[in-house]
């Protein structure tokens, strides 16, 4: 069971309204970042590289996505804040996952703005509206605990029986979305080849 040990929290700062506006601006720097240099920058010339190579388009797409995610989970997992307890490889395989989630809704939305604003969501949602945790110096709408551990709840947890259905649940919502949208699942060409690229 959950249990709300705090709500509107400020942490180690003066007002709620400040702290929450000061972190979304970061949290807005990080997605920025990390979604450019991953997705933007690291997948797309990495599916160009693929394509040169005489990959199909979907075989360089698969491979850019794939290095992508894995590079991504690397720097987040054991070279980021691996949890006590973790194994490596599990922690670079979870993160790499998360990174295959954003790195999707790029490929199939060509614009970056939705692996962005994914990001900046998962985020700012987890640290700081629902699951803050409960001794942190960061604001919070609702700060959480586990009823019996008093260990700190997270939507990125790495525990299996939490996370495996939120990346199951993100992948579906994505695919979801892109049907909705263009009326079908399918990765758009311009995202991973540049045609004019490959034409010099």
């Amino acid at each position: 069971t959950v249990t709300t040990v705090g709500t509107r929290s400020t942490g180690a700062a003066d007002t709620l309204l400040t702290g929450l506006g000061v972190v979304l601006i970061g949290w807005i720097f990080v997605g920025l970042w990390e979604e450019t240099l991953f997705r933007g920058l690291f997948l797309k010339n990495a599916a160009e590289g693929l394509a040169v190579r005489e990959l199909s388009p979907t075989m360089a797409a698969f491979g850019a996505w794939l290095s992508s995610s894995l590079v991504y989970g690397f720097l987040h997992g054991p070279l980021g804040s691996n949890p006590e307890g973790t194994s490596l490889l599990y922690a670079l395989v979870m993160t790499s996952v998360m990174g295959g989630l954003f790195g999707l809704a790029y490929l199939l939305s060509n614009e970056l703005a939705l692996p962005i604003g994914m990001h900046i969501g998962i985020n700012f949602g987890e640290q700081n509206l629902f699951f803050g945790p409960p001794e942190g110096t960061a604001p919070a709408i609702i700060r959480t605990e586990h009823a019996v551990s008093g260990a700190r709840l997270e939507f990125q947890s790495l525990d299996p029986l939490v996370i495996v259905p939120v990346l199951i649940c993100g992948y579906f919502l994505v695919a979801a979305w892109a049907y909705l949208r263009d009326g079908r699942v399918s990765i758009i060409r311009d995202a991973v080849v540049n045609e004019s690229y490959l034409s010099k």
